[in-house]
């Protein structure tokens, strides 16, 4: 009987939800696939840096798990699938993840609420002192 014994040649990185862009407070869940054989580590790095556990943000396996995302988990997430110091395959591409507000308030007070994403929402309101906001 013959077993396959190593590391997979390309590591697949995915999400879910499918998508780039997201509202806050969506759980979103990213996927390292790896096969190896005895089973290895996975590591994720966002923007470069390794991803830091605790909070909203927990790993199970080859899983990233970010409940209620914020506007701070938006960067480019990358994984890692190792046997061994010397023997591991990186994801070839960051996955790029943006995190925006469900709310923008204006500087006078007016909030916009946005309800649906990635698809196209117009909304216009007629303000007269409005220069300036933030998403929430």
């Amino acid at each position: 009987m013959f077993a396959f014994l190593g590391i997979c040649d390309a590591v697949q990185l995915s999400i879910k939800p499918s998508g780039n862009t997201f509202l806050t407070g969506t759980n979103l869940q990213l996927r390292c696939k790896c096969y190896m054989n005895p089973l290895g580590n996975y590591t994720f790095t966002k923007d470069g840096v390794p991803v830091v556990v605790g909070g909203q943000i927990s790993v199970s396996r080859n899983k990233l798990l970010i409940d209620n995302a914020t506007v701070g988990d938006s960067g480019k997430y990358s994984c890692k699938a190792a046997l061994n110091q010397t023997s591991s395959r990186s994801s070839p591409a960051p996955l790029s993840v943006t995190v925006v507000g469900k709310f923008f308030i204006m500087s006078i007070g007016t909030i916009v609420r946005l309800d649906r994403l990635p698809g196209v929402l117009v909304v216009s309101f007629n303000c007269n002192y409005c220069t300036t906001g933030r998403w929430i």
